[in-house]
């Protein structure tokens, strides 16, 4: 019988343990909930389409080519009296400035060259 008072000594024991470290434990728990005060926000609507204006600088124009037919585009570009601009080193392209004022029959001659993949005005585009 001493055992099974002790076993109910050590359980009511266990039980106040419990529930002394649940009292004690609320009120921290609650102080850590803080409510902050709700500011309003200004909501702007989205977007639906980026307003982008492509501008055209100087006539140039973006010559887009094969690389295995580089040398046939260059001499095209001599032959023509055009100006190499620059000549991009991470892709097959050179940026040209026409001889002539009208970019229109220039983009049309680089278009339908041989070894040409596109051939469009260079741009900047301004986001607003």
């Amino acid at each position: 019988m001493r055992t099974n008072k002790t076993f109910t000594k050590s359980h009511t024991f266990i039980k106040f343990g419990i529930l002394a470290s649940v009292v004690m434990t609320a009120p921290l728990i609650s102080a850590c909930h803080t409510t902050t005060p709700q500011i309003p926000v200004q909501q702007t609507p989205a977007p639906t389409q980026l307003d982008i204006t492509p501008t055209a600088i100087n006539g140039a124009l973006i010559v887009y080519f094969d690389a295995s037919k580089k040398s046939q585009v260059l001499s095209a570009v001599a032959e023509r009296g055009d100006t190499i601009l620059y000549q991009y080193q991470n892709f097959n392209a050179i940026a040209i400035a026409p001889a002539t004022k009208n970019t229109k029959q220039a983009l049309h001659f680089y278009q339908t060259l041989d070894g040409v993949l596109n051939a469009v005005p260079e741009q900047t585009l301004q986001l607003h």
